[in-house]
């Protein structure tokens, strides 16, 4: 007998398992293109199996009913949002790291605040439709714009008192109140800042800067309410102090010339010139009347008709004449004398002659010498002053016979535009509202 070798018996047992796969193929030929019924409604190809619950045909293990390898569920079909994917990868639960039908997002868990919402339904982005409060979000209108009701960045509901300031919608400044007098008006459109124009509830007044009417700090400008305004035309307010130092009871600074007398002035006509009834300096008094003299001479050393001419300043010049015959000419004053006359009756003559004068204004009398006869301008107020500095004029032969003019008058100078307190104080006699006249 041929014994068979270890090779020989291999080469035969493959064989053999060749043909019995040659026997086989026919029939798993004959099982793949059989077809299979699911229901009533659905037969399957060949190829294809039913679903788990028959509503479906498959070709994967999806859908079998049997958790496979690399699935997460199988609830035997291939349908969404019934707690399975159809792919059968989701059990579509939020936080599963799958972003499933109805999900914005997946982030692996159920947390707020992370860029997807505890719930999966947010991307917790402004303008979603969605209010985030753990990313902040008060409102979110779907849109990224101020000033509709919600802000571009959904952090304010842009409604005075939610402590934004939304300037869109006319708001300066949002304290979490709707209170006025705390630094942020109750409508939110003011900071309540003296000078920014508007009216706060603590302020007299708001006029965007100081005015006549209103003092920088907001409240109504009137001399002596302490607060000085320029505006206004103060110089100076001390409140209840004023008029008693440096600043006048109408706020302006005491001063030489304000036509307001202060402790320290002698006088003040209200201008600082040399003119008026007041020096410059307010320290002298110069409403003084002009003087002047002349001095006679004896009867028989003046010629009839000889004459002397003197004014007030104001009204004509009056001419006296020297008359020892009784004529004088018309319109003069007559003086009589005799030339046994001596200087001294003159001078009590000429005296006698101009005082009886009307309108002239001009006192004479006596002086030191019996044969001086002294002049002074008592022109009525308020035009007596510097106008009477007038010259006294002659023509008498005797180089004796002595005039000097008026002078030293002050006061009734000032010309129009110059302050004045008095009528006196100005050349027209007329001082109205504190100037000088014509």
């Amino acid at each position: 007998m041929k014994l068979e070798t270890p090779m020989s018996s291999m080469r035969r047992h493959a064989v053999t398992l060749l043909w019995a796969v040659l026997l086989l193929l026919p029939l798993a030929s004959c099982l793949e293109l059989e077809s299979r019924t699911c229901s009533e409604d659905l037969t399957c190809p060949s190829g294809m199996r039913c679903s788990g619950d028959g509503s479906a045909c498959i070709s994967t293990p999806c859908g079998n009913s049997i958790v496979e390898v690399d699935e997460q569920c199988d609830d035997g079909n291939l349908r969404d949002g019934d707690g399975c994917s159809k792919d059968c990868r989701s059990t579509e639960v939020c936080g599963n790291g799958t972003k499933d039908p109805g999900e914005a997002c997946d982030d692996r868990n159920n947390d707020d605040g992370d860029g997807c919402s505890a719930d999966c339904k947010s991307e917790e982005k402004c303008g979603n439709g969605i209010v985030d409060v753990a990313a902040g979000e008060v409102c979110d209108d779907r849109n990224e714009k101020d000033g509709d009701g919600c802000s571009a960045d959904c952090r304010s509901d842009e409604r005075c008192g939610n402590n934004v300031t939304d300037a869109a919608v006319g708001e300066v400044c949002d304290d979490g109140d709707t209170v006025d007098g705390d630094g942020c008006s109750a409508d939110c459109r003011s900071g309540e800042s003296c000078g920014n124009g508007i009216r706060d509830s603590t302020e007299d007044c708001d006029e965007k800067g100081e005015t006549a009417k209103c003092n920088s700090n907001c409240t109504f400008s009137v001399c002596g309410d302490g607060t000085k305004n320029i505006a206004a035309g103060e110089q100076c307010d001390e409140g209840s102090a004023n008029g008693q130092g440096g600043c006048l009871a109408n706020c302006k600074l005491n001063a030489c010339g304000d036509g307001e007398r202060q402790s320290w002035e002698v006088c003040d006509d209200g201008n600082a010139d040399a003119c008026g009834t007041c020096g410059y300096s307010c320290q002298e008094y110069r409403f003084t009347p002009a003087t002047g003299s002349i001095i006679a001479v004896g009867g028989e050393d003046l010629n009839d008709g000889e004459i002397f001419s003197l004014s007030n300043g104001i009204s004509s010049r009056r001419t006296f004449e020297f008359d020892k015959d009784g004529r004088v000419a018309q319109g003069n004053v007559r003086v009589p004398i005799q030339d046994a006359a001596d200087p001294s009756h003159v001078a009590s003559v000429m005296v006698t002659a101009i005082n009886a004068t009307e309108g002239l204004f001009l006192k004479a009398e006596k002086g030191w010498d019996p044969a001086m006869v002294i002049l002074t301008n008592i022109t009525k107020r308020p035009r007596a002053g510097a106008s009477g500095n007038q010259h006294i004029t002659d023509d008498v032969d005797d180089s004796n016979f002595k005039v000097n003019g008026m002078a030293g008058g002050g006061a009734s100078d000032c010309p129009a535009g110059m302050g004045c307190v008095y009528g006196e104080d100005c050349a027209s006699g007329n001082c109205t509202d504190g100037v000088c006249v014509q």
